[in-house]
């Protein structure tokens, strides 16, 4: 029989949260799973320990590759995947033990072809932030609401019609796909060598394909803040990466929508990751004043920027939000900075 979940974790270099993550996955209160751990060229003794665990416990099946990135190892697990929905965990997080049985079940009393839930940042032992989306359970079953719910995904406004608090995680490790539907669909993750989101591209390729999905509230994922990982460290190739997500989305797009009822969703995007940038500049002691004052310039005279003042835009933004874009349109360097470095005292 098909297990009813496959959970798959692409590794890299991080034997020291490994176990973990793994001690969270092998003790679901559900034990119809399948764990396929991708071990992506890790360095390390993460592949040794693939090896133990499997050994051990005969749901986990292991691969071992030639480093490719995240996305290329979340490819090769959906193709060795068998359960009836499947998952990603990153190996430096881990899941509450309750999430594939109370996930699953809501998948199935639904008949959804995926279930979205929350999630917390974890920091040495301790919660320190909790996503809170909704305060129950949401359901979106006509097209129209997928669409909304997508776009809300990519670029969230205020003034949505499902009353969310905040934007809906676009990472698929919180969230339960129907594995057929993905197969089927065609859909695969691209190289976050390339883009800066292969989450978000997975998404806006696969969510046109889905009759049902759901939202719940349940924080069950344990969102680890690793400063090693690349997520956390800024590079050269990081803006080129971001400018290239967002080239990629906007052609997406067109495909999907007509430009009036995405283009707003969309000027919010290129806002936030705006937002990264600058909040990663701000707090890195180890660029220049100089190197930033010409990664800022560069934004500023960047031509996706001219949308996101537009008066129809500009009015569906927070208060914060609109003080961010004031200050890139009138390219205030210094209070742009000094409201991250803020931020992240706090």
């Amino acid at each position: 029989m098909r297990p009813k979940v496959s959970i798959i974790v692409p590794i890299y270099n991080v034997e020291k949260y490994l176990d973990r993550c793994v001690q969270s996955l092998i003790n679901q209160t559900l034990q119809d799973i399948e764990i396929i751990m991708v071990d992506d060229g890790s360095p390390d003794n993460c592949p040794r320990m693939c090896d133990e665990y499997a050994a051990k416990d005969k749901r986990i099946k292991v691969i071992h590759k030639k480093n490719a990135g995240l996305g290329m190892a979340r490819n090769s697990g959906l193709e060795i995947a068998t359960g009836e929905y499947v998952t990603f965990v990153d190996s430096d997080d881990f899941i509450d033990l309750k999430t594939c049985g109370v996930i699953y079940k809501k998948l199935v009393e639904n008949d959804l072809d995926i279930c979205y839930y929350e999630r917390c940042m974890y920091d040495d032992g301790r919660i320190t932030y909790k996503k809170t989306v909704c305060s129950g359970d949401l359901f979106f079953t006509t097209r129209t609401d997928i669409d909304s719910f997508l776009l809300n995904m990519i670029g969230f406004l205020p003034s949505n019609p499902f009353g969310l608090r905040t934007n809906i995680a676009v990472s698929v490790c919180t969230a339960f796909f129907k594995l057929d539907k993905v197969i089927s669909s065609g859909v695969k993750f691209v190289s976050e060598k390339k883009i800066a989101s292969e989450d978000m591209i997975f998404q806006v390729d696969y969510l046109p394909t889905v009759e049902r999905i759901a939202y719940t509230p349940c924080a069950f994922y344990y969102y680890f803040l690793n400063p090693c990982s690349i997520t956390h460290t800024w590079t050269d190739k990081k803006y080129e990466r971001l400018m290239a997500t967002l080239n990629c989305m906007r052609n997406k797009l067109d495909a999907l929508f007509l430009p009036q009822v995405y283009e707003d969703h969309y000027n919010k995007l290129v806002l936030n990751y705006y937002k990264v940038i600058i909040n990663f500049i701000s707090i890195d002691s180890s660029l220049s004043d100089s190197y930033k004052k010409t990664l800022l310039q560069r934004m500023f005279n960047n031509p996706l920027m001219k949308a996101v003042y537009r008066k129809e835009t500009f009015r569906k933004y927070s208060i914060r939000d609109k003080i961010i874009a004031y200050c890139l349109k009138y390219k205030l360097m210094f209070p742009l900075l000094c409201m991250y470095r803020i931020k992240y005292k706090k």
